[in-house]
């Protein structure tokens, strides 16, 4: 009895524009039934096994976590694939099932291959190379069955596969471990107020604020800055001239030490000390050219509260060092205080609130 089966790897997926998704069947979507088997009878032959082994890159969501990754993939064409009604038997089933099976554990030995390579130049290499192993297997178990005939052969087979299929599951997010060195950066709108001589002077604040982050462990430096704008609420006459109702710019900046005693898959709460400078700058009523500045330096204190709102890890690794990252979203919350003295009658806390987004990286590594 004369058998003829054509198998057609095809290294790039066909747009799903030229075959929709409901003439492709995956693995993971049950064993092969004679019904997938839809295509157009050809003369020659008693049936064809049409089916797509191929990788693109791609975002897959898992909760709250995105995983980057160079996807590998293998599927039927069931308009592709087809039987004639008289060979339509429980054998030629199987032995069809054995090759789809084969393929999908070369789908997996492809995809835990390609988590772990440390460069994209050699994607295309390692995908031809287990490539050819299936082909060289597939030919193995056609030549050993004897093109699908021997019963016993294809039950061997079917057992070999079943086993080998187990030692390679799909890792939806694979064991990594987290590099010490992290890196972030954030922005957002912030407002703020002064106590005592100084808040008699001057109105709340409304600002803009960003800064960078940098960690090692659970030690965090911060390098932040706030530029806004306030209200003169009176009229100050000394050295400096100023009247009510003026325009007053506001800017700190800082740079701190924290260290993170809560990070969990929510939260991010970073408490921290540091040095900080303060000004208030007002134009001269005088001298439109001219600006009256009062500034301070002073330690500061304050505290950063991150909710996590999105995970992104990138397995795929960037083409100069070969680093994988991990990448959180957060919503940051900022409380920041410190201390101005500009005269003995112009002192006091300036206590200032920001609420932004913040993407803060770490390298990893796969275990």
């Amino acid at each position: 009895m004369l058998k003829t089966i054509t198998l057609l790897l095809i290294g790039l997926f066909i747009s799903s524009g030229l075959i929709g998704q409901s003439q492709q069947k995956s693995w993971k979507e049950g064993k092969l039934k004679w019904e997938d088997f839809t295509g157009t009878i050809k003369d020659e032959g008693g049936f064809e096994f049409r089916y797509n082994l191929g990788y693109s890159t791609g975002k897959q969501k898992y909760g709250d976590t995105s995983v980057v990754r160079n996807t590998v993939k293998c599927y039927m064409f069931k308009n592709l694939s087809w039987v004639k009604p008289e060979y339509k038997t429980d054998l030629n089933l199987r032995y069809n099932q054995v090759v789809f099976d084969i393929v999908e554990i070369h789908k997996r030995k492809i995809q835990q291959a390609f988590d772990k390579i440390n460069s994209t130049s050699v994607y295309e290499t390692e995908f031809n190379k287990i490539y050819v192993d299936c082909n060289n297997k597939i030919n193995d178990f056609s030549a050993e069955s004897n093109g699908g005939q021997d019963s016993s052969v294809i039950a061997y087979w079917e057992k070999m596969t079943s086993v080998e299929i187990g030692t390679y599951s799909f890792q939806e997010i694979p064991n990594y471990k987290i590099g010490e060195f992290g890196y972030g950066l954030w922005g957002g709108l912030g407002t703020g107020f002064v106590t005592g001589s100084l808040g008699d002077h001057f109105s709340p604040i409304y600002s803009f604020v960003y800064g960078f982050d940098f960690s090692y462990g659970q030690s965090m430096v911060f390098l932040n800055a706030i530029i806004g704008g306030a209200k003169i609420k009176q009229d100050y006459a000394t050295d400096l001239r100023w009247s009510k109702g003026s325009k007053a710019t506001v800017a700190l900046a800082d740079l701190s030490y924290g260290y993170t005693f809560i990070n969990d898959e929510n939260y991010k709460i970073t408490p921290f000390v540091g040095f900080g400078v303060i000004e208030h700058s007002i134009k001269n009523p005088n001298n439109k050219t001219e600006t009256l500045n009062m500034t301070d330096f002073k330690m500061s204190v304050g505290i950063n509260l991150d909710y996590k709102i999105a995970t992104k890890v990138n397995l795929i690794p960037e083409p100069l060092f070969g680093i994988r990252e991990k990448t959180e979203t957060s919503i940051r919350a900022r409380l920041y205080v410190t201390r101005a003295r500009y005269f003995g009658d112009m002192k006091g806390l300036s206590i200032n609130f920001a609420i932004g987004i913040c993407g803060f990286g770490n390298a990893i590594r796969l275990n």
